[in-house]
């Protein structure tokens, strides 16, 4: 049986932090999708379904809290 790393999904728009948080789990062996704002974090959460998810809650186009309600109404 082939084990599969874990998959994290960090939406944030500092570039600094998505860069330090994505080496940081990469070297875990967890596999790293990185998105810039809210609406791009739902589509990944609906393509990927991710067992971690990092939240940055003041966000572009779609902010965190916006993304959380959205995930609950579903």
């Amino acid at each position: 049986m082939i084990k599969q790393s874990k998959q994290v999904l960090i939406a944030e728009d500092d570039i600094f932090l998505t860069n330090v948080m994505g080496k940081i789990f990469k070297q875990h062996g967890l596999r790293v999708t990185i998105v810039n704002n809210g609406k791009e974090a739902l589509e990944a959460i609906k393509r990927e379904m991710p067992d971690l998810l990092l939240l940055d809650l003041l966000m572009p186009v779609l902010d965190g809290h916006a993304v959380m309600d959205e995930m609950k109404a579903k």
